[in-house]
């Protein structure tokens, strides 16, 4: 297969991800972590995932950074800047990462160095990576503590990651992240754990930086709430595969696949009764162990039939499938043999409200 390009015209993309997948060995078997995932990301864009934990997602991620776990196996390609990410060495992969393309991980607390003061860290980063003097790089790690919201920075660059609140930690792994300026950076998770204040400025804060930048921009989470209104595309993923893709606001005005029906119904309305009592997605997330056939979903989807376990669905338009952006294509594809009718954005769209 190959990621359809662009129209006549227009740019072509940063980064195009095409049918890579991811496995890892278990003791059950081979566990299909990404499974044939494709998509395109647009200078400027910003691409949201979604899932629940163990869908992928930052499996995904950290295969495209070149990050896998050293005993996976991976397929397929991640071109940038003339560059395969999943084939280039070790020294090409060093030039590419950080300037080109770059990682906000999951947990501040663990991506940062615990001994090493805040500042010293981000001057590591700039003097190996950017080039500069010993005082350079200093004055610079100020500056972009200052640039991503930090009061005092001067201050807070002597200080130690625990001596930082869990928002601040976040704000200096942003620093990081976009310290030698990326075209392309991978926010992976960035809200988690923090409350809806703090969500809300770390979003406004991605969103600011990539206005000024034009990077584009891959922004993972579980919550839909997220992604709405601050990403253009979505991929919403399931035991390692894309199930529904499209732009957003389509998407979340009308899904197709159950899964993602589920999903957004499981959001709580602002508009209910205290104590109601939650939707929930019925049954286990799939582990994607050993040989699959037939939708990975099938056993907790109320509308499954007999084709849905014995055949792989695939998203009904090819072109979607790698990667469909507004603008270029607005294609919305789902990979299901029996769609749902849509609707159900509303719950996601009144909890959008609270952190946008």
């Amino acid at each position: 297969m190959t990621i359809l390009g662009p129209p006549s015209g227009l740019p072509a993309p940063l980064l195009a991800v095409q049918d890579v997948s991811t496995t890892l060995p278990t003791a059950a078997g081979p566990l299909h972590a990404v499974d044939r995932v494709s998509f395109t990301l647009a200078a400027g864009e910003a691409v949201g995932v979604v899932g629940e934990s163990g869908s992928g997602k930052s499996m995904l991620a950290r295969t495209v950074m070149g990050l896998a776990p050293p005993a996976a196996r991976t397929t397929g390609s991640v071109r940038f800047a003339g560059h395969d990410l999943l084939t280039a060495s070790a020294r090409d992969l060093r030039e590419v990462l950080g300037s080109g393309v770059a990682m906000v991980f999951q947990d501040p607390a663990t991506a940062l160095n615990p001994v090493t003061r805040i500042g010293r860290q981000l001057a590591e980063t700039l003097r190996l990576r950017g080039g500069l003097d010993r005082r350079a790089a200093r004055d610079r790690a100020v500056e972009l503590l200052r640039t991503v919201g930090i009061p005092d920075p001067a201050r807070r660059a002597r200080s130690y990651p625990h001596e930082l609140s869990g928002g601040m930690r976040q704000r200096v792994c942003i620093a990081l992240a976009v310290a030698c300026g990326p075209r392309v950076l991978l926010a992976d998770e960035p809200t988690t754990a923090l409350d809806v204040t703090v969500q809300r400025q770390i979003l406004d804060l991605l969103a600011d930086l990539r206005a000024a930048s034009g990077m584009g921009m891959l922004l993972i989470t579980h919550d839909l709430a997220v992604v709405a209104g601050r990403t253009e595309r979505l991929l919403v993923m399931y035991a390692g595969q894309v199930v529904e893709t499209g732009p957003t606001t389509e998407v979340i005005r009308a899904a197709r696949h159950p899964y993602t029906a589920a999903l957004l119904a499981s959001v709580p309305r602002l508009e209910q009764p205290s104590h109601t009592r939650l939707a929930t997605v019925a049954g286990l997330p799939a582990t994607a162990v050993g040989a699959t056939r037939g939708c990975r979903f099938a056993p907790r989807c109320p509308r499954a039939r007999a084709r849905c376990r014995q055949e792989d669905p695939v998203l009904a338009d090819p072109r979607a499938r790698h990667g469909a952006v507004p603008g270029r294509d607005r294609e919305h594809a789902v990979a299901c043999f029996h769609p749902v009718g849509g609707g159900g954005g509303a719950a996601v769209r009144d909890t959008a409200e609270r952190i946008r």
